[in-house]
């Protein structure tokens, strides 16, 4: 098993959760949903925090120096495979044919596979990995994967009034885009594709708290994603 470390420091860069396609892949559609809902709470968590900063801050614990703070842990991240969950009349199920790193230690939700938080409760930060048809389940080439996943991954991010993307990224197999929300949410959304699949690979962060989760790792984790084939409704195996 592969591991990289990231050091909790301070990331100015943001990265981007978004709800993956609907049509024909019900179990996506129920992630999105799922993650919708994290979103809003992170979302209000967040505006709660900002309104508490308003006021003056207090006085340093006891023995800490002003502009100290507690040193965070690392974030040590364990490679994991996709696991196919092939329909009937499909070939499958297929193991192996995604590998990605997921912070050691994180949980997944019961009912949604491949959504992963520092605690089963936590709306500090969540990490969402799978495969989505973005629509309808067909083979497309690479041109049609980038308009399904401007579509569905990151054309809401082009709303100024609620969005600020602070990086836009076309990698060798698909875009990397970091953005930040009017809440202080930052986001991180990934999408590549295989030329002639039925469905690409998502990889989605977001976080109130880019200091103690420190954006890079996941970014890494994104982009050093192994896609060697990517089966229909995707999830982590444990």
């Amino acid at each position: 098993m592969r591991r990289f470390v990231v050091v909790s420091v301070l990331c100015l860069v943001a990265l981007v959760l978004a709800g993956c396609g609907g049509g024909e892949d019900d179990s996506s559609e129920a992630a999105s949903s799922e993650a919708g809902d994290s979103q809003e709470a992170m979302e209000v968590e967040a505006e709660e925090e900002g309104e508490a900063s308003d006021g003056e801050a207090g006085p340093p614990p006891d023995g800490e120096e002003p502009g100290e703070g507690p040193v965070e842990a690392a974030i040590v991240f364990e490679e994991r495979e996709l696991v196919s969950a092939v329909g009937p009349g499909r070939d499958g199920p297929r193991l192996g044919s995604v590998t990605v790193g997921v912070p050691e230690g994180w949980v997944e939700a019961a009912d949604f596979p491949g959504l992963f938080r520092p605690e089963s409760d936590s709306f500090e930060a969540q990490f969402s990995v799978g495969g989505t048809c973005g629509g309808a389940c067909v083979q497309r080439t690479a041109a049609e994967w980038a308009e399904v996943a401007e579509e569905t991954e990151f054309s809401q991010f082009r709303d100024e009034e609620n969005f600020e993307i602070e990086i836009e990224e076309d990698l060798a197999d698909g875009k990397l885009l970091v953005a930040t929300n009017s809440f202080g949410l930052v986001l991180v959304s990934v999408a590549r594709w295989i030329e002639g699949r039925t469905e690409y690979f998502y990889c989605r962060f977001a976080t109130n708290d880019s200091v103690r989760y420190p954006l890079a790792g996941f970014e890494e984790a994104c982009r050093g994603a192994r896609i060697d084939d990517l089966p229909e409704s995707s999830s982590v195996s444990s």
